[in-house]
């Protein structure tokens, strides 16, 4: 017998997580190798997906270093002003039709890096300018 699955819940706390991974135990031997791998795909792929948004929420580090955004001992991201700035500047200019090129290449021509030392290119300067999460910064005071 063959299952389509497909796992639509929202699991929120530790405890629904392992109570539904043991349901999962009783149900991964029942289906066929294909739906087997799928299966345990999905739950993984949600279980990551749900502890990110609630770290992103809480403003907990959710994902390798974020421009714009400092991470400290305890995994809480911090705005970090001197790159908000640039990141205000990148979407002014963005605004004022500059290309993204345009703007690595200013960037680099100042000595601007990115957050790990790397040079600005096209792709990295739209990426952060249209990061959503720098919308959160109106959150925090600034310094």
């Amino acid at each position: 017998m063959e299952y389509e699955l497909e796992i639509g819940i929202t699991i929120g706390s530790i405890t629904t997580a392992i109570i539904f991974t043991i349901l999962s135990q009783y149900v991964r031997p029942r289906l066929k190798p294909l739906t087997h791998d799928r299966w345990d795909s999905l739950l993984v792929s949600k279980l990551t997906k749900q502890g990110m948004d609630r770290n992103r929420a809480n403003f907990k580090s959710f994902t390798q270093a974020i421009y714009g955004w400092d991470k400290d001992d305890e995994g809480n991201l911090t705005p970090n002003w001197k790159e908000q700035d640039l990141i205000q500047l990148m979407k002014e200019m963005i605004e004022d039709e500059h290309s993204y090129s345009s703007i690595a290449r200013l960037l680099n021509g100042n000595g601007e890096r990115g957050k790990n030392g790397g040079k600005w290119t096209a792709h990295t300067i739209k990426r952060v300018s249209s990061n959503p999460f720098h919308d959160n910064i109106n959150q925090f005071k600034r310094d």
